[in-house]
């Protein structure tokens, strides 16, 4: 909600207001007014497990996939698929029993969209499967877990405050000795602080798409009747041994070469 900060400045008296004007007159204070701000708050718990298995209460679910909005009102994610999340199945919660690995065949960051201010990560590191492996984990590079994991205690917890100025906390490895295992983080804005939100980005305006103009048919064209002209041939054949009398009305063909027939015809 917004609220005004005023600042004492010199020694006067206030002794009366009009119209919101203030006259002064002898010993006393006037009232100075500072720029507005905004009190945000802002807070995100994420669990790293499997996809397909239900979140812990209060927890959103990373299965290591690539950073993306997660239509959760977050926006969170690896710098690469993360190849080994892992659920153990030993131990009382799965708050400690699911984790990712940071930098088993790679070296993978995590980042969530935040807006720009000051911030209480909490994170717990290690494998219920595992012990003596170094935990070392930075958030926007400062040192949030650093521990070494045991058979009696197989994680290690931290906190600390840290800054953003690029809309993003990322989380990261520091050193190439570490075997770091992330189970669960916590990420809320520090007491009183004062964040800003980052910029609205509006998706591009989508032009609708334009229809092509229509397909004009060409004109049938019929083709000119053609009338056979006056005293057309018509000839009527039978095909038949030689020596019999044609079929009334036919001329006959014994099968000889062609030829003028001496009838009018050639054939």
């Amino acid at each position: 909600m917004p609220w005004f900060n005023y600042r004492p400045r010199g020694n006067r008296r206030i002794i009366s207001s009009k119209n919101g004007k203030h006259r002064i007159s002898g010993r006393g204070i006037s009232l100075e007014g500072l720029e507005r701000r905004d009190l945000l708050s802002f807070s995100a718990h994420v669990n790293f497990q499997p996809e397909g298995k239900a979140a812990p209460s209060g927890y959103m679910a990373d299965t290591g996939q690539l950073f993306a909005d997660r239509g959760n009102s977050l926006q969170y994610g690896w710098n690469a698929q993360n190849p080994f999340v892992a659920d153990r199945w030993t131990s009382a919660d799965d708050l400690h029993d699911t984790n990712a690995a940071m930098q088993w065949q790679g070296n993978y960051t995590w980042e969530l969209t935040v807006p720009n201010g000051t911030y209480n990560v909490n994170i717990t590191a290690g494998d219920s499967n595992s012990w003596n492996d170094l935990q070392k984990i930075n958030a926007e590079n400062v040192t949030v877990v650093s521990g070494t994991t045991t058979s009696e205690n197989r994680w290690v917890n931290g906190t600390a405050s840290v800054t953003v100025t690029d809309g993003k906390l990322t989380i990261s490895s520091p050193s190439a000795l570490s075997r770091n295992t992330i189970d669960y983080i916590d990420v809320t804005s520090a007491d009183g602080g004062t964040v800003t939100p980052p910029p609205v980005v509006n998706p591009p305006v989508t032009q609708p798409p334009v229809d092509p103009p229509p397909v004009v048919q060409p004109p049938v064209v019929q083709p000119p009747v053609t009338q056979p002209p006056t005293g057309a041939l018509s000839a009527k054949i039978n095909f038949q041994p030689a020596g019999l009398p044609a079929v009334s009305g036919y001329v006959a063909d014994n099968g000889k070469v062609y030829g003028d027939r001496g009838n009018g015809l050639t054939f």
